[in-house]
């Protein structure tokens, strides 16, 4: 019995490390730090809005989401500069514009992690 419990324990812990966000790192443009105030100036969104970053290839983009259904979800070169948005709107397809068809992209081609999401109530 002992042994099961253990095992569920540790189960937990792994999950729990898996969902660890990294927080707004020091090298992060001072883009990322705006657009967190910018958003926290807001109401909460539904639901929260969060930042990913997204790593494909060569090029780091920020995907910051939108306040709930029928909006664009915005993409953001590593410099801040709005690239595309990639999902969402009527269609929830995005506008089109993105380079990359990132929608098309699996695991292995596109790295995202939870950079901030907003904790507010």
């Amino acid at each position: 019995m002992i042994k099961y419990i253990f095992i569920v324990l540790f189960g937990i812990l792994l999950n729990a490390e898996a969902c660890k966000t990294t927080g707004v790192e020091p090298s992060s443009t001072g883009f990322l730090k705006k657009k967190i105030a910018e958003l926290e100036a807001k109401a909460v969104y539904n639901p929260p809005a969060s930042i990913w970053r997204w790593e494909y290839q060569d090029s780091t983009y920020f995907y910051v989401t939108a306040d709930c259904c029928d909006q664009f979800n915005e993409l953001y070169t590593a410099s801040g500069e709005l690239l595309c948005h990639p999902d969402g709107g009527f269609t929830g397809r995005g506008d089109g514009k993105c380079p990359v068809d990132f929608s098309s992209l699996d695991s292995t081609q596109l790295t995202k992690t939870l950079i901030w999401r907003d904790d507010r109530k």
